[in-house]
């Protein structure tokens, strides 16, 4: 998170590993496929709870509300909570 945010970018931060593993389970059983964008296919759902925040370089926060899963060619997966789908 310091990285991202010591070179100006938002941090995408999951509220706690109990989350970031329930949001993985649930896009896995029933995600929605939203296309591959920049190499990697996609899998999102919206959540009606927070599943995390987005900290700003100037400290601002924002509650995440949809998990996005992308896939490579080796079917390895990162799971991220962001406020929308990921577009080209």
């Amino acid at each position: 998170m310091k990285r991202l945010l010591n070179k100006g970018r938002a941090a995408h931060i999951f509220n706690d590993e109990p989350t970031m593993n329930q949001v993985a389970q649930a896009i896995i059983e029933d995600g929605d496929f939203t296309g591959t964008i920049r190499g990697y296919d996609r899998y999102g759902m919206f959540f009606i709870e927070s599943i995390g925040y987005r900290v700003d370089p100037d400290g601002s926060r924002l509650l995440l509300y949809y998990g996005e899963i992308k896939v490579d060619d080796e079917n390895r997966y990162h799971v991220t909570p962001r406020s929308r789908p990921s577009k080209e």
